[in-house]
């Protein structure tokens, strides 16, 4: 039966959206945050404990002015740093994240290459305390609900973090409703991948995500002619940037990367 009320509700919502979709060309209204190159270090840097305050400093250090990270709600509704759904990789403990209180995550240090770092798991809270440290702070929230948005709607308006702080996420509905509550807060629909570029002309202007993500595997010829014509481009961001592949998502014209960092695309990424 819940099964049955959750799918009844999900059409609703669905209808409810398609009903304020503007079929055609829709016109670019937002300010696409900076003409700058965004550079986000992935998770931080690869040497160092993942989704640390260490690995976000160091990254700085290096010349990355961004940082991309993930977001958690733990058993007892705390936004936090991390990645897996399950905590035994990064923590040790074979439970899922959220089903852990706050006060048990931090009593485990973060584990990188299967030993114990000096690193605790970090709030969102703490980050964005900290955010005017980076140019853009890249937010991937790894499940949705209500009380996540919720809760990241307090914290995003707590801190008044609009500028810099990117929420993203494949849930469409999910990004509509912090829309919704507050435009100011910028949003990143991940998963727009070639092949999907029609899906673009169903949002709602009014909800409109700022960004539109997708790995750099699913970015094809076609789709980049798609962003030019739609003047997208400087509002694509791409993901699985490395060293393989660095030189040629800048030379078809990518702006927004996340980077696996290697000192192999450091002269790329950071001559200006």
């Amino acid at each position: 039966m819940k099964l049955v009320l959750k799918s009844v509700l999900f059409i609703c919502a669905v209808l409810l959206l398609i009903s304020f979709v503007k079929f055609g060309k829709k016109e670019n209204i937002h300010d696409t945050t900076s003409k700058n190159k965004m550079i986000f270090a992935h998770r931080g840097l690869p040497n160092l404990a993942e989704n640390s305050w260490d690995s976000f400093e160091q990254s700085k250090v290096l010349g990355f002015k961004s940082i991309e990270t993930d977001v958690q709600m733990s058993k007892d509704h705390k936004l936090l740093i991390f990645h897996d759904k399950n905590a035994n990789r990064l923590l040790g403990i074979e439970k899922n994240i959220n089903e852990l209180k706050w006060s048990d995550i931090q009593k485990h240090n973060i584990i990188h290459n299967s030993k114990a770092t000096t690193q605790k798991t970090l709030s969102l809270e703490e980050l964005l305390k900290e955010s005017s440290q980076f140019d853009h702070i890249y937010l991937d929230i790894k499940s949705t609900n209500k009380s996540i948005a919720d809760s990241l709607i307090a914290l995003l308006n707590k801190y008044q973090t609009y500028d810099n702080v990117l929420v993203a996420d494949a849930n469409i509905l999910f990004l509509a409703y912090l829309k919704y509550h507050n435009p100011k807060i910028k949003t990143v629909l991940e998963g727009f991948n070639k092949g999907k570029e029609w899906a673009y002309y169903l949002i709602p202007q009014a909800v409109e995500p700022n960004y539109l993500a997708s790995f750099y595997s699913e970015v094809d010829e076609s789709h980049i002619d798609f962003l030019k014509k739609e003047n997208l481009l400087e509002r694509k961001i791409v993901y699985g940037i490395d060293k393989y592949n660095t030189q040629k998502a800048i030379e078809i014209g990518l702006q927004h990367l996340i980077v696996d960092y290697h000192s192999d695309v450091a002269p790329l990424l950071f001559k200006e």
